[in-house]
């Protein structure tokens, strides 16, 4: 491999990167991984760079975004059906760490009960990956915000709409809120990665797993299936969550537009 002094050579750099950009495409593909860095090349020589891709959104980045729901109610009945469901995606997915792939056939038979405690099973959404087999209790907050009420409204699946819909109104607020513009920057992804963070030494390490669906293979894999059991545990666990949203004003935005929308 051609070198310049101690340093890799731009052409050198740049293979590395294509090929770790191939080897964790892979790892996604084969699911071991449910995210892929972003790979940015050097541009000057000897230069190696990875950006981390999806980054969790902070508190404030929350707030304005559903800000600017709150602000921009469209004037079409369909539109705000859709802006409605948007909201209530992006809520599921900082409260439970929803995938956007599970989007596409979550129904509200998914929420089920045990021990008393209201939950999301998504273990029949996992592509038979054992690995990611996951239950994530109800947050009281989501209760509160009317997401129940909300999905005993849809027919079966909770949110109708293809994610592909729903992340192109996602990325056109972002951009127009200024979060969004280049590469390696706020995502539908981001979502998970914010409850994964938020919940990063709040938790114990093996229960931020369980409920990521980033539990191992073999044992750890067999405990999973006695989540049910555990289920006023992974509740507690889950209620440390806190994003400092003005609840009161979404909560008056949310439940007023299912009344109007919902009658």
């Amino acid at each position: 491999m051609m070198t310049t002094g101690s340093k890799l050579s731009k052409g050198s750099a740049k293979t590395r990167l294509r090929f770790s950009k191939f080897f964790f495409k892979w790892l996604k593909d084969f699911e071991h991984t449910d995210r892929e860095p972003t790979i940015t090349y050097p541009k000057l020589q000897g230069t190696e760079k990875i950006k981390t891709a999806n980054l969790p959104y902070s508190n404030k980045e929350l707030n304005d975004f559903f800000d600017y729901i709150i602000n921009n109610t469209p004037v079409k009945m369909r539109d705000r059906k859709s802006q409605l469901s948007l909201a209530y995606l992006i809520l599921m997915f900082v409260y439970t760490g929803f995938r956007s792939s599970e989007q596409v056939s979550f129904t509200k038979g998914k929420i089920k009960n045990a021990e008393g405690v209201d939950y999301f099973d998504f273990t029949e959404l996992t592509k038979e990956n054992v690995a990611s087999i996951r239950m994530v209790p109800v947050h009281s907050k989501l209760v509160e915000l009317g997401f129940m009420q909300f999905a005993r409204k849809q027919r079966d699946k909770i949110f109708r709409v293809d994610v592909s819909n729903y992340r192109k109104r996602h990325t056109e607020i972002l951009k127009e809120l200024g979060m969004k513009g280049g590469r390696g920057e706020k995502t539908f992804h981001s979502c998970r990665a914010t409850f994964d963070s938020k919940l990063a030494g709040k938790i114990p390490d093996s229960t931020r797993k369980t409920l990521m669906g980033h539990t191992l293979s073999g044992m750890d894999a067999l405990y999973v299936h006695q989540l049910v059991d555990e289920m006023p545990m992974f509740q507690e666990a889950v209620e440390k969550l806190d994003y400092r949203l003005d609840f009161a004003r979404l909560r008056d935005y949310l439940l007023n537009e299912i009344t109007v929308l919902y009658p």
